[in-house]
């Protein structure tokens, strides 16, 4: 029996939905600190979208009064904003970073606190990598997300619509191309981003995968010492690390076509 796509797609769209709001959940008690590191990045990208407009409007002046002095006037100007904007962009950091390292902390203690309480079946059929990887690689990746990814939101959406206003202020027929290139791009970005995806999931599995048999040869050292196993534990680690590398080729090429488009 075919299941409608429909239906599928509804499911996905809600879980994602769930999945979403569980993860601000978690970034709730921290919910202040992250607004104020928003609004940080709000005025720090304010200050980098005035710096072409101050230098059109002096260099306009300097056009049309030759007077040479106003470019160090100019040079003054740009030279408090940037420093201005270095130092809201520090603070900022230093927020996000405070407010990422206390929500993996508390991930963590509070994953190891629920694993330490499954039955000991679970502990059966799970892979002792794979709760390693669960409580170091998945955690740092929500720490991004709640994090970094959460708070430079607001900039990116400022940066976007602020962008293309003040470019439609000084030139909107080049601002019409622009925009036509942009579309292209994010096109791009929602295509592949998919397959990134995967790909980085791939990774994380394959690396979990590893860690879990190294973990296995390790505790059990005795056996694998007393049927002289080595060499063979050596070939099986090397063609599983060899798998993680290559997919981390994969994935690491990938997002170098990302930054470079």
């Amino acid at each position: 029996m075919n299941s409608n796509p429909k239906q599928e797609y509804t499911k996905l769209t809600r879980e994602s939905l769930q999945a979403i709001k569980r993860l601000l959940q978690l970034a709730s008690p921290y919910r202040m600190i992250l607004i104020v590191a928003g609004l940080l990045v709000m005025i720090s990208t304010g200050i980098s979208l005035s710096l072409p407009l101050a230098a059109r409007w002096s260099l306009d002046r300097v056009m049309k009064t030759h007077e040479i002095h106003s470019l160090d006037q100019l040079a003054l100007i740009m030279f408090a904003l940037i420093i201005t904007g270095s130092i809201i962009g520090y603070a900022q950091f230093v927020m996000v970073a405070y407010a990422g390292n206390r929500i993996v902390m508390e991930i963590r203690q509070k994953l190891f606190a629920h694993i330490q309480r499954l039955p000991v079946i679970f502990f059966d059929k799970t892979r002792s990598g794979d709760l390693t990887s669960h409580l170091s690689n998945d955690v740092s990746l929500l720490q991004q997300t709640l994090t970094d990814d959460l708070v430079r939101l607001s900039g990116n959406i400022i940066t976007l619509f602020g962008g293309i206003t003040l470019a439609l202020f000084i030139d909107w027929k080049l601002t019409g191309v622009v925009v036509l290139l942009l579309m292209a791009t994010l096109s791009f970005f929602v295509i592949f981003g998919k397959r990134l995806r995967k790909m980085t999931r791939a990774s994380l599995d394959a690396l979990s995968d590893v860690m879990g048999m190294m973990a296995e040869s390790i505790s059990n050292i005795r056996l694998v010492k007393a049927f002289a196993r080595e060499p063979y534990e050596d070939q099986r680690a090397g063609e599983k690390l060899n798998k993680v590398f290559h997919l981390n080729m994969r994935v690491s090429m990938l997002d170098g076509v990302f930054g470079t488009v």
